[in-house]
C-alpha cells in the first residue's frame, strides 16, 4: 500500500484522474464511464494516499460538518413520510456518502496544492469550451445569428449528457466563472493566461446563448465579485474597469432588453402554490420521492419550486431548510475567509455562481452519483472546504 500510495503521489494520478473525470462530464454523452471512473479509480486511489490525520482535519471542518447534519436530517425525516421507500431512502445514503467522499477529496487536492484551483479550471475550461462550441455549431448548423436573439441553446444528444438550456447554462456558467477568476491568479504564464481567457469568454458565449437569466445574472454577478477583488489595482486601474463595466451593460442593454420581454417564468406564483404543502407536512416534509406537482395561475405547472432552500422544506420540512440555509451561511462566510488568506477571488465567485442560480431555477437536495450537481454545487463547496484547511495549515506553522 505504501509503495502504491507513493506511486499515486509521484505521478499525481489523483489529481490528473479527477481533473480527467470532470472534463468528461463535458465530454461524454452519458454519465456511465464517469461514475465507474469515481467509484474504482478515484475512490481507491483517494483512500491509499489520503492519510489519517488528514481525512480527520477534513471530517471536521465545520463545513463538512454542516453538509454531513444537511443530509442526516433528509434521512431521518423520509421513514416519517407518507410513501416511504426503502430502496429511495437506501439510495439517499449512498449519494449522501458519494458526496461526502467527493468533498473531502476536492479539499484533499486543495489541501496539498493550493494552486489546484487553476489546474483544474485550465483543463475543464478547455474542455467544456471546445465541447460548447462543437455543441453550438451543430445545434444551429453553423453560427447563430447576430441580429436577432436567436433560438435559445440547448445540448445536442450525442454530444452531451445534458440538454435542458437551464442545465448546461450552470454546467457552462460555473466553470465559466472559475477559469475567469483563475486568470488573475499572480505569476501565470501569458500562454496559459490567454488560453484560459479564452476559454471562459467562450463559456460566458454559451450561457448567454442559453438566454437562461438566472444563471446570467449569477455569472455577472461573479465576474463583478472578480473584478472588484482584482489586487494591487491603482486609481487608474479601477477606472479602466469601470468604464468597461459601463460599455458592456450599454451593448447589452439590446439582449437584456429581449430576455425581459419573455415575461413572467412564475416563480412567485409557484412559491405561493406550494405553501399548502409546506403547512401539510412542517416537520418532516413531504419526503424523498412523493409528487409535489403545482399550476401557476395560468396552468403552467412544475414538479419542484425552482429553489434550493424551498426544496429542502418541501422535502425535508423545517430542519431540513434550517440546516441548508446554515450550510449556505458557512460556505459563503469561509469563501470570504478564504479570500482574505490567498488573495484569491475564485472561491467567493465561484460560491455566487453557484449558489445565486439554485435560488431562482434548479433544485438540488443531496444529489445523484458523480454528474451535473457535483460540478455546480458540490465541487464549490469542496474547494471552500480545501481553503479552511490552508487557514488550518497557516495557523498551525
Amino acid at each position: 500500500m505504501a509503495r502504491a500510495a507513493a506511486f499515486v503521489e509521484r505521478h499525481d494520478l489523483l489529481v490528473k484522474t479527477y481533473i480527467l473525470m470532470l472534463c468528461l462530464i463535458f465530454a461524454l454523452p452519458n454519465v456511465w464511464a464517469v461514475r465507474t471512473m469515481y467509484y474504482f479509480i478515484l475512490l481507491p486511489m483517494f483512500a491509499i494516499v489520503v492519510r489519517r490525520h488528514e481525512l480527520w482535519a477534513i471530517a471536521r471542518s465545520p463545513i463538512m460538518i454542516l453538509a454531513g447534519l444537511y443530509f442526516l436530517v433528509f434521512a431521518v425525516a423520509a421513514p416519517f413520510t407518507e410513501g416511504f421507500s426503502f430502496r429511495i431512502f437506501a439510495e439517499h445514503i449512498r449519494n449522501s456518502i458519494l458526496v461526502g467522499s467527493f468533498l473531502a477529496m476536492t479539499a484533499h487536492l486543495v489541501r496539498r496544492d493550493p494552486e489546484f484551483p487553476v489546474q483544474l479550471f485550465l483543463f475543464v475550461g478547455v474542455t467544456a469550451s471546445v465541447v460548447g462550441l462543437n455543441n453550438i455549431w451543430h445545434f444551429y448548423g453553423g453560427l447563430p445569428p447576430l441580429n436577432r436573439l436567436p433560438t435559445r441553446f440547448e445540448g445536442v444528444p450525442g454530444l452531451t449528457m445534458y440538454y435542458n438550456s437551464n442545465w448546461i447554462a450552470q454546467l457552462y456558467g460555473v466553470v465559466c466563472v472559475g477559469t475567469a477568476a483563475s486568470v488573475t491568479r499572480p505569476g501565470l504564464r501569458p500562454a496559459v493566461a490567454a488560453l484560459l481567457a479564452l476559454s471562459a469568454l467562450v463559456l460566458f458565449g454559451c450561457v448567454a446563448l442559453t438566454q437562461t437569466r438566472s444563471v446570467l445574472i449569477g455569472v455577472t454577478a461573479s465576474f463583478a465579485i472578480i473584478i472588484a477583488l482584482l489586487p494591487n489595482q491603482t486609481p487608474v486601474g479601477r477606472a479602466v474597469q469601470l468604464a468597461i463595466i459601463a460599455v458592456a451593460i450599454l451593448a447589452s442593454l439590446p439582449f437584456i432588453e429581449a430576455l425581459v420581454a419573455r415575461g413572467d417564468p412564475y416563480r412567485v406564483a409557484f412559491w405561493k402554490a406550494y405553501i399548502p404543502l409546506v403547512e401539510a407536512h412542517p416537520w418532516v416534509g413531504s419526503g424523498l420521492t412523493a409528487p409535489i406537482v403545482v399550476s401557476a395561475p395560468n396552468g403552467v405547472e412544475t414538479t419542484h419550486p425552482h429553489n434550493i432552500i424551498y426544496q429542502a422544506l418541501l422535502r425535508g420540512g423545517v430542519f431540513a431548510f434550517l440546516a441548508l440555509v446554515t450550510l449556505m451561511i458557512a460556505t459563503c462566510l469561509q469563501a470570504l475567509r478564504a479570500w482574505r488568506i490567498t488573495g484569491a477571488s475564485i472561491y467567493p465567485a465561484l460560491i455566487v455562481a453557484a449558489l445565486l442560480p439554485l435560488q431562482l431555477e434548479f433544485t438540488v437536495m443531496v444529489g445523484t452519483a458523480p454528474g451535473w450537481d457535483w460540478v455546480v454545487l458540490w465541487m464549490p463547496i469542496g474547494l471552500c472546504v480545501g481553503a479552511s484547511l490552508l487557514e488550518s495549515r497557516a495557523v498551525a506553522a
